[in-house]
């Protein structure tokens, strides 16, 4: 219809009327559409899907050939609850009504004319409607318990599909509410109605493409696959701005635009599970069957958009189940893959930990090593151990030469045993024959000596030698050293003023410990004790 005809004379105009249900060609900027009936009191309102256009102009005309004109912008009309339709009052109904017309200004798509009816009463006042609101309101409630469950996963693994995937799941449910739920709490115009349903619309297939690609295993999908599907998912979001601004020179276009974009997205999707299935992904057999009614829903709609000879099947409660149906199986995937990263998870801190505990412990003696004790030594001393003794072996090197390598192993392993480590005594195997107890409590002097004593005991009970097994000892007692670890104190120079201490047992004669008590640390006390006798000279 030109946009230069009076709506009121629309009646006179010598226009091209297609009665048989074809889709009129794009060119003109409005199409109208006539209803010829003998008048009927039930013929109340003109009902229509919701889409984007810019007015729509109703004309009631009369047997004597006058018009009722009324024009609604599409900014001013409410859709209809329960159904993703509008409805608008006739300008006029009763016995001299002979015509009803629909005029759609600059309508996005031809068909929207196909699909206008007159009817006797809102959609929202039907029978059934209150039940298929509930209905949609319990599969939209369905649709987000997936997303606590995904938070509460991200907060332990950080998997970032865990995300997508609780992004598909508020998708899909707002998209579900855009069919005529929402509008029975919130006021809006079928205008903002229908971005809404299309903008939520590409956020489930942008969050169903991003979620694919990250959910198949890292080893199991082309690299490829997933960079094309991240640029698919970009190229939504422009193409959708595109459709939901409505530019003029586009708005011919923008459609089938929007539409064809799937087609790619269906295109390397089937690419990515093919591929997926080849490199025997255990993820994407849930993906395969989730996907299977969307994509159904998703073949349908274009092929009925695309194809002029075909009408278009929106097949909204087919995407229902099919959401309701992905929501389940892939949920079901997204457990089965966090209990996969888990066990993985697991095994890497098991092989970690055994790396560590390799590192930190003497592989012949199973006691901790020195590696371990320096990278504690500050924890050690916040949690009370404050005596350090040394302790070698007397004449070793004999025992090695005269029995061999394998006695002195047995040896230094019953050493490890009657130094008995407990939770207030760490034993430590230096190296060679040389080993050191971390203690705190009470007497730590007199237990500590009493495990010396009990080498030689337990070696003796253990291994049949032709000479006993003694050891000297050198220890340090400072509570007030290491409480407050003045000037710097470290494991290093504890270990080496107990060294000098355990030097000094075996100088003077071996199988003896050498013991001091200390309140200050000097960590050069030959330097400081010359100094002293110098300044008593003077």
């Amino acid at each position: 219809m030109p946009a230069s005809a009076d709506p009121a004379q629309i009646h006179t105009l010598p226009l091209k009327w297609q009665c048989d249900g074809s889709i009129p060609e794009r060119g003109t900027s409005s199409i109208a559409v006539r209803f010829d009936f003998a008048a009927q009191d039930d013929a109340r309102y003109l009902e229509n899907r919701n889409g984007f256009f810019d007015a729509v102009t109703l004309v009631s005309v009369r047997e004597d050939s006058s018009a009722l004109v009324r024009r609604h912008p599409s900014s001013t009309i409410e859709p209809q609850v329960g159904g993703g339709v509008f409805a608008i009052p006739l300008p006029a109904t009763g016995n001299d009504v002979i015509a009803q017309y629909a005029i759609f200004d600059a309508p996005e798509y031809q068909a929207l004319g196909l699909e206008t009816q007159i009817v006797a009463e809102l959609q929202q006042d039907r029978p059934d409607t209150l039940a298929q609101l509930l209905l949609v309101a319990m599969i939209a409630g369905f649709l987000l318990l997936p997303i606590l469950l995904d938070l509460a996963f991200f907060r332990a693994l950080q998997a970032r599909f865990l995300l997508w995937h609780a992004l598909l799941a508020f998708s899909m449910a707002a998209h579900l509410l855009t069919s005529g739920t929402l509008v029975a709490f919130v006021g809006l115009s079928i205008w903002h109605l229908h971005a809404l349903a299309v903008g939520s619309f590409s956020l489930v297939v942008i969050s169903c493409i991003m979620f694919f690609a990250s959910f198949i295993e890292p080893d199991r999908l082309n690299p490829r696959i997933r960079q094309m599907l991240t640029y698919l998912a970009y190229m939504i979001v422009v193409v959708t701005i595109i459709r939901i601004a409505g530019f003029e020179v586009l708005r011919p276009y923008s459609l089938k635009l929007y539409f064809l974009t799937f087609l790619p997205v269906l295109g390397v999707i089937g690419w990515g599970v093919v591929d997926a299935l080849r490199c025997k992904s255990r993820s994407v057999w849930f993906q395969a069957i989730a996907w299977a009614p969307l994509m159904a829903v998703g073949v349908i709609r274009l092929a009925t958009m695309l194809i002029p000879e075909l009408t278009y099947i929106e097949g909204i409660w087919m995407f229902r189940f099919g959401a309701v149906f992905e929501v389940i199986v892939t949920g079901l995937g997204v457990v089965d893959r966090v209990l996969v990263i888990r066990r993985e998870r697991d095994r890497a801190q098991a092989h970690a930990a055994m790396l560590k505990n390799l590192a930190d412990h003497d592989p012949l003696t199973g006691l901790l090593n020195r590696r371990a004790i320096v990278s504690r030594f500050d924890a050690l001393a916040d949690e009370g151990f404050n005596t350090v003794a040394v302790i070698d072996l007397d004449h070793f090197k004999g025992i090695n030469d005269t029995h061999g390598h394998s006695i002195g192993d047995e040896v230094l392993r019953a050493v490890a045993i009657a130094l008995k480590p407990d939770e207030d005594t760490l034993v430590v195997r230096l190296g060679g024959e040389e080993f050191a107890l971390f203690m705190r409590g009470r007497n730590t002097i007199d237990r500590a000596e009493q495990r010396r004593q009990e080498i030689t005991r337990h070696v003796s009970r253990s291994i049949a030698l032709d000479r006993l097994v003694t050891a000297s000892m050198g220890i340090i007692h400072a509570p007030e050293v290491f409480s407050s670890r003045k000037g710097g104190v470290n494991f290093d120079m504890i270990y080496q003023r107990a060294d000098k201490l355990l030097y000094e047992a075996k100088a003077t004669g071996r199988n003896r410990t050498v013991c001091e008590r200390l309140k200050l640390f000097d960590a050069h006390p030959k330097k400081e004790r010359r100094r002293h006798d110098r300044r008593a000279a003077a």
